[in-house]
């Protein structure tokens, strides 16, 4: 007999609880509800991109984050400190995602502060068969078609003069912003929004608020 804990509230065990079993019951539901659902090939085809897109570069974050982790204790103690008081002594079954996830600041930061020192996937950009402009401050750079452009993720990710002094440190506390005195009050903590162009640990632009990449990264946390 299982204990009470291993099951969901909806009674399905947490054997079930894999993106593969959720694709396809979501599929089944939207079918008993009269929609189509996801087809055997889409189905595939999201497995594909969770995989290759979303599964290598979460895990090499992750890495990184529980190396980070268990060197400074002290963050350990801030992290717990914030899940204490958003979960408390709540069972698992009673943790809501959408309620929950969007107070645990602290815990973001970590895997926003991560891939700023140890980006997973440093993203080449092409120009294809135009000519692009490039404004670099006062200066107007062309770069000619068909070329391949590589930023320099480290070198933008440790500017000093975005990121302080102690750039090269991992200080996850970086990413929040108290606006009461004490830093114990979780309410009053807030992410900061960094400059455009200075994080690109996850790439950056329209295309990111569809990439599966950093909200696996952030779900998986959990």
């Amino acid at each position: 007999m299982k204990r009470k804990s291993e099951h969901s509230p909806k009674g399905r065990g947490l054997a079930d609880r894999n993106l593969m079993t959720s694709l396809v019951r979501a599929s089944q539901d939207e079918a008993t509800a009269g929609s189509s659902g996801l087809t055997e090939s889409e189905i595939y085809g999201n497995m594909f991109v969770f995989n290759f897109a979303g599964h290598d570069t979460t895990a090499h974050t992750f890495t990184f984050a529980i190396f980070f982790l268990a060197a400074n204790p002290q963050v350990q103690d801030w992290v717990h400190e914030e899940v204490r008081q958003v979960l408390g002594d709540r069972d698992p079954s009673e943790w809501h995602y959408n309620a929950d996830f969007p107070r645990l600041k602290r815990c973001l930061s970590i895997m926003l502060e991560t891939p700023r020192l140890y980006t997973p996937v440093p993203v080449a950009k092409w120009t294809d068969r135009e000519a692009r402009q490039l404004s670099v401050g006062d200066k107007t750079v062309v770069i000619p078609p068909n070329t391949m452009v590589i930023p320099s993720y480290a070198s933008v990710h440790t500017d000093p003069k975005y990121w302080g002094s102690d750039s090269l440190a991992w200080r996850p506390s970086r990413w929040i912003n108290a606006t009461a005195p004490s830093t114990t009050e979780h309410s009053s903590e807030h992410l900061i929004n960094p400059q455009r162009g200075t994080f690109l640990g996850w790439s950056e632009g329209s295309r990111d608020y569809s990439n599966p990449t950093p909200r696996l990264a952030f779900r998986s946390r959990d």
